[in-house]
């Protein structure tokens, strides 16, 4: 999923990210509501929100992790990707 809290952060501080990934958008706020809403998402998440969220439902072993990074292999991701997405493994 979208890392929401890296765009937030860029939105509030010099639009570097915002500008890399969404380049060309006609306002910052239209890049960021792009995030949450481009290929069907219904919500934002930042690492601290998702980790607290599984940890609440009991998993464990929860972790905020790098991409390409998982204890699955290969990996269940597309480099392409990489810059703009929260990975985070859990076991319940």
């Amino acid at each position: 999923m979208p890392d929401f809290g890296r765009y937030v952060k860029s939105y509030a501080g010099d639009g570097q990210f915002i500008n890399m990934l969404r380049p060309g958008r006609p306002t910052p706020l239209l890049a960021l509501t792009e995030v949450v809403y481009h290929s069907g998402h219904q919500s934002a998440w930042d690492a601290p929100t998702l980790l607290l969220m599984l940890q609440d439902m009991e998993f464990c072993k929860v972790e905020a992790r790098q991409g390409g990074d998982s204890v699955l292999q290969p990996p269940q991701d597309s480099a392409h990707r990489r810059a703009e997405t929260l990975y985070v493994e859990a076991i319940k």
